[in-house]
């Protein structure tokens, strides 16, 4: 116990860990403790501690909502992993109602570890909760996911004049954005590539509405899409990386999908600089 405090101190004064106590409202008893592993990272991991005496009094669920409310409002992440007993219905039921997914395996069956808790205080049959990153919309913001003819015809005339990817165009890949008086001010697409690999692409904000992260909150809306179970890759110019670097892609360079390799050599015989990422891990 010593040493495991110990450790949770470090990661504190290293601003990688957020942790909480948990207090009677009224006598300010000890009930349990909260937190978050890894906040820096792409997916940190949510975990609470509550004592038996308080167990029945929905002071978990409390808590853990508060805490996943804290992150969705200042932290930057791509999914929070939330690890419940496979049996513990009451933990089930609290990551459910955050959002949260059970991690599956290639079967469509609920991954089970059975491994030491980070704490290693005990062993239990774990599944692995998915609770995502939820976007706060501006109020004079429509995001439009049914587009119409009229709108899907503008989006395709863009993509034409410009280096947007024309492949497999259809008009159900795309969300667009619109303002006040209902003209298309950015627009993006996530669509289907092979097996569980979707791609990301298209995405373009009007030269008027730049630096009003419109280019963010698209990407995040398109990724929620297939944010659960599915590999997300684009192919971007190499001036661009940084900017996707900034929601969790990373530069891949093995096991690329095939639409990807061929993505890839059209832009070396137009002379552009391009990398593949993937989202996540």
């Amino acid at each position: 116990t010593q040493a495991w405090i110990g450790d949770v101190i470090k990661r504190r004064a290293a601003g990688e860990e957020l942790q909480m106590t948990i207090l009677d409202k009224h006598t300010k008893e000890f009930l349990g403790s909260a937190g978050l592993h890894g906040i820096k990272e792409a997916i940190p991991e949510l975990w609470i501690r509550v004592k038996k005496s308080a167990h029945g009094k929905k002071i978990g669920r409390e808590a853990v909502a508060a805490l996943e409310a804290r992150a969705q409002k200042n932290l930057n992440f791509q999914y929070i992993e939330y690890p419940v007993d496979k049996d513990n219905i009451g933990s089930r039921k609290i990551a459910e109602s955050l959002g949260g997914v059970v991690e599956k395996d290639d079967q469509g069956n609920e991954k089970v570890d059975i491994e030491p808790t980070f704490d290693k205080v005990r062993t239990i049959n774990e599944v692995m909760y998915k609770i995502p990153k939820k976007m706060v919309l501006p109020d004079w913001l429509h995001i439009n996911k049914n587009i119409s003819d009229t709108d899907y015809a503008y989006i395709v005339s863009i993509i034409w004049q410009t280096e947007l990817s024309h492949y497999l165009i259809e008009k159900e890949q795309f969300y667009a954005i619109k303002d006040d008086e209902g003209n298309i001010i950015a627009f993006g697409r996530l669509y289907e590539i092979g097996p569980n690999q979707w791609e990301l692409s298209s995405v373009r904000v009007d030269e008027s509405q730049r630096g009003k992260k419109l280019w963010l909150i698209l990407c995040q809306m398109l990724i929620q899409e297939k944010w659960s179970d599915k590999e997300i890759y684009l192919a971007t110019k190499t001036s661009l990386e940084t900017y996707y670097q900034k929601i969790w892609f990373h530069v891949v360079t093995e096991n690329i999908p095939e639409k990807l390799i061929y993505t890839g050599k059209r832009a070396i015989e137009n002379n552009i600089e391009f990398v593949i990422m993937k989202l996540g891990k």
